[in-house]
Parts: structure tokens; C-alpha cells; sequence
């Protein structure tokens, strides 16, 4: 019997070695020489998740020591890449764009209100380099200098005004939309865009929309600050450093937003399933390309304002935001 023990022991001891040498290989072996990721951008060139990725690129394949490429998947308001990246083996190479509040929203309800095809846990955070805050903006030409005049003529003319905004509801302009709408009477109707910030101005631009949301830290300095448009409102219950003289939506209207509209975070994922180490690995890399003090100062220039945002921060702000979409099904 004690020599059965013993035996019992030993072999126990062997699988217990062998199995922290394996971990140990997986935590070393990725990425493999030769091999290429890929980064699936859910937005067409020049979109704030293109340009974050872009200038990210060469810092993250030197901290990898393998060649990274972008690949832009344009549909369904950043749908199709997600679906794409869903077929695609769990092995770390694939990563993809992913836009807080909407792509989470979706895996609650869908705009169309069908059963969506992905839930939370399918994709895991990697990091952001770009949180933000929405801002409500009319052409220069606009009669509307503030927003109480816009919502005025929006309670007057219903459904006259054209709202231009990123992606369909429950996007971050969808929720802006119905938020406004929902506190003040107004009625705008909503024209979505799944091209992004790009599409949006340029509608915009084109006379093809009333009024809209544009992300603050890149649309302001490009957008507003040019003359392009004129800025009412920052969509927010706060002031934002970036453009301290926009009024809050409490401030413009006297009413308060709910807690997430108007905020955005701008993420990249990896599937869920994929190996611990190898999400870790991944995550560390991020962090050590984003914390770069050359691609800081590269992507500032490009007239973004640059925040590193950790998984578990990201998963803070993700989580109360589905806790609160379930409570509307």
C-alpha cells in the first residue's frame, strides 16, 4: 500500500512539473517567428479606431518581433469585423476594433432587435489609447447658436431636423439621441452612419444633416476650432478639459443625462477563448507600445488626445453599462 502511494505521489509531482514547463513554453513561445497579426479596423481610414491602431502599428510590432498589418472591414457599423474575428482560430493573431457603448450594447440588444450573435465574454480587452466624450455640433451656417434655440425648433417641427451620428442605436449617438429627446420633448429624426466620424462630417459638410455628435478630442481641433462647425453642447453631464468653454447638456438645458451617453471608448479586443498567457502577453505588449513616449507624441499630432486605458478599466465602464441594457429588454 505505501509503495502505491509513493508511485501515486511521484507521478503527481511529474504531471505537476510538466505542466508549469508547459505554461512556461506558452508564456515564452508567442509569438512564433514568421508569423504575422492582424488588427481588424470595424471603420473606414482616417476613423478615430484607424488612426489609434495605425499609429500604433510599428511600436506594437517591434514590442511583438513580428510584422502586424491593418485590415479595415467595413459593415454593418463595425458588426461584420466582430463576426469575422468570431470564425477566426483563438491564437492571438487576430485582434479587432471594438466601440464602447455600442459593440456592447449589441451583444444585449441589437438595433434591429434580433437575438445578437455574440455575447460579452466573446472578446476579451486588450487597451485603448482613446476615451471619449461626444459633443453636439450644427454646420457654420447653422441659424442655431445654442442648444436651447435647437430644441426649441425641434419640439416646434418634429422630425424636420435630420441628427446625424455614428452607427445605429444603441450606438453612443443613437443614445445621445434618445436621451435628449426623452428629456426634453424634442424631435429629431436620426440618420445613422457607418463610415464614422468621416461619414458624419462629411455629411455634414454636404447639407446632408442637420445637427450631429462628433467625438470630441480629434472633431473639436479639426472641426470646430477650423470653423467647420459650430459646437453647442459637449454630451455630458461634466465639463471636458479638452474644450473647457462647451457647456454640459445640465448646463444648456437644465436637464441631466443618464450616466453612460455620450461616452466612448475606443478598444482593441482579442477573442475571449483565447489562451491566458497569450491574452497576457498581448495586453503587456499593448501597454509597453502605448506608453511609448515616441507614439504619444505621434499620435497627439494626428489631433487626438491621448489616455492609456487599462482591461480593467475597460471592464469597469463595460460592465454597469450591459447591467443597465438588461434592464431595458
Amino acid at each position: 500500500m505505501k509503495k502505491i502511494k509513493y508511485f501515486l505521489v511521484i507521478v503527481l509531482v511529474l504531471v505537476t512539473v510538466w505542466m508549469f514547463l508547459f505554461n512556461s513554453s506558452a508564456d515564452t513561445s508567442w509569438p512564433e517567428a514568421g508569423k504575422t497579426l492582424t488588427i481588424i479596423v470595424n471603420y473606414r481610414a482616417g476613423n478615430s479606431h484607424d488612426m489609434m491602431v495605425r499609429t500604433l502599428q510599428p511600436y506594437l510590432s517591434d514590442e511583438l518581433g513580428i510584422d502586424i498589418i491593418v485590415e479595415n472591414v467595413i459593415g454593418a457599423s463595425g458588426l461584420l469585423g466582430l463576426r469575422q474575428v468570431l470564425n477566426i482560430p483563438s491564437d492571438g493573431y487576430t485582434w479587432v476594433t471594438w466601440s464602447l457603448p455600442k459593440h456592447d450594447t449589441e451583444s444585449v440588444m441589437t438595433a434591429e432587435g434580433k437575438e445578437p450573435f455574440y455575447s460579452f465574454e466573446d472578446f476579451i480587452p486588450i487597451g485603448s489609447t482613446n476615451p471619449d466624450t461626444h459633443m453636439i455640433v450644427v454646420p457654420a451656417d447653422s441659424p442655431f447658436n445654442n442648444m436651447q434655440e435647437l430644441i426649441d425648433y425641434a419640439k416646434d417641427h418634429p422630425k424636420e431636423l435630420l441628427f446625424a451620428g455614428t452607427g445605429t442605436y444603441p450606438g453612443v449617438s443613437g443614445m445621445i439621441w434618445e436621451d435628449i429627446q426623452d428629456k426634453t420633448g424634442a424631435e429629431f429624426e436620426f440618420v445613422p452612419y457607418g463610415g464614422g466620424t468621416p461619414e458624419v462630417a462629411t455629411a455634414m459638410l454636404g447639407g446632408h444633416a442637420d445637427v450631429a455628435t462628433l467625438g470630441l478630442t480629434i472633431s473639436y481641433k479639426n472641426y470646430v476650432l477650423t470653423g467647420k462647425f459650430k459646437a453647442l453642447a459637449i454630451a455630458s453631464n461634466v465639463r471636458n478639459a479638452n474644450a473647457p468653454d462647451l457647456p454640459t447638456i445640465p448646463e444648456a438645458l437644465g436637464v441631466e443625462l443618464e450616466e453612460f451617453t455620450g461616452k466612448v471608448i475606443r478598444i482593441v479586443m482579442i477573442k475571449g477563448d483565447t489562451p491566458e498567457a497569450i491574452i497576457k502577453r498581448c495586453q503587456d505588449a499593448f501597454k509597453i507600445a502605448a506608453e511609448n513616449p515616441e507614439f504619444i507624441e505621434r499620435y497627439k499630432s494626428t489631433g487626438n488626445t491621448y489616455e492609456y486605458v487599462s482591461p480593467e478599466e475597460i471592464n469597469a465602464a463595460r460592465l454597469p453599462l450591459i447591467e443597465f441594457f438588461k434592464t431595458k429588454l
